[in-house]
């Protein structure tokens, strides 16, 4: 007895056209598992947070690595944690307290990365148990502020010209200069920091007795006693 061809039953067209399909996506899983460490998933990396650096210099500067050094200001010192140029540079809210007439230890040096006209040079400084951070030059001396000697070297021959206040614009003391090579103990090393003014000075000062006479002079007309 023969079947009659139209009562067979037949596979509907969309079924036979999504078979190939189905295949190629088993086939395409396969490989997936195959080279995907066992997942399907591709493992994403955290990606690295860039650690603040300076500015390389080439130039000559007045404090080296590793040398040591003191930290100076009216109070105290703030050092900032992030590297000179970051733009959270002044209100980054990490700071560290470097006390006054501590001695630290010259770790790096940079200049302002965001801003090339900023004639600061800034130091990375180990500042001992109060940790690591960023100071500007003017806030560093190689002098001892409190006992430390050192001689008058000024840059014309004619001696230190010595002020009440560390400040050149305030009265004179003595009639005389304190003479070039003459030795003064120091007692504070300091700067004038004057609110009402637009711009910050950052000339440091040192007070020294020279030939009985008490006053401030420019740190910069000193030389190590012993170089």
């Amino acid at each position: 007895m023969k079947l009659d061809q139209q009562s067979m039953p037949s596979t509907p067209i969309y079924s036979r056209l999504a078979l190939p399909a189905i295949a190629a996506m088993c086939l395409l899983f396969a490989m997936l598992a195959c080279t995907s460490n066992d997942t399907l998933f591709i493992h994403l990396t955290a990606t690295p947070v860039p650690t603040p650096v300076p500015t390389p210099l080439s130039i000559e500067t007045r404090f080296k690595k590793g040398q040591l050094v003191y930290a100076v200001s009216n109070r105290r010192v703030i050092q900032l944690n992030d590297a000179p140029g970051q733009k959270n540079f002044s209100t980054t809210g990490v700071l560290t307290s470097c006390f006054r007439n501590t001695q630290v230890t010259v770790l790096d040096v940079g200049k302002n990365s965001d801003d090339p006209e900023d004639p600061i040079i800034y130091y990375q400084v180990d500042c001992g148990s109060s940790g690591q951070g960023w100071l500007p030059e003017y806030g560093l001396t190689q002098f001892l502020p409190t006992g430390g000697t050192a001689v008058i070297k000024s840059p014309d021959g004619k001696g230190a010209p010595m002020y009440k206040n560390p400040s050149v614009k305030s009265p004179p003391v003595g009639d005389q200069p304190c003479a070039d090579g003459a030795t003064v103990k120091i007692s504070d090393i300091t700067r004038n920091i004057d609110l009402s003014s637009k711009i910050e000075d950052t000339t440091l000062f040192a007070k020294v007795n020279c030939s009985g006479v008490t006053g401030f002079l420019m740190e910069s007309f000193l030389a190590p006693a012993n170089p």
